[in-house]
């Protein structure tokens, strides 16, 4: 886990994850469209390893996230739904 991230009880039972990564994940989501699936650089490289060969990416260019200074290098997740 990134070394910012914590959680906030909520209740008795319940626990939200907080910190910089949460935040940064709420961006990337904002920049994409309806069904499109967006990740950030390093999502992609730990996703993409060698025990991964179900999906591609594709660059959706770099962008200035709100709240970071600096830009955040975001791919989209090309995936097609298996069929049996």
């Amino acid at each position: 886990f990134p070394s910012d991230l914590s959680f906030t009880k909520v209740s008795h039972f319940c626990w939200l994850p907080t910190g910089s990564a949460v935040v940064m994940a709420a961006r990337i989501m904002d920049e994409s469209a309806g069904g499109q699936i967006l990740v950030s650089e390093l999502l992609r490289q730990v996703a993409n390893g060698p025990s991964n060969l179900e999906h591609e990416y594709t660059d959706f260019g770099r962008r200035t996230l709100k709240g970071f200074n600096e830009e955040e290098h975001i791919f989209e997740v090309l995936w097609q739904e298996n069929k049996p």
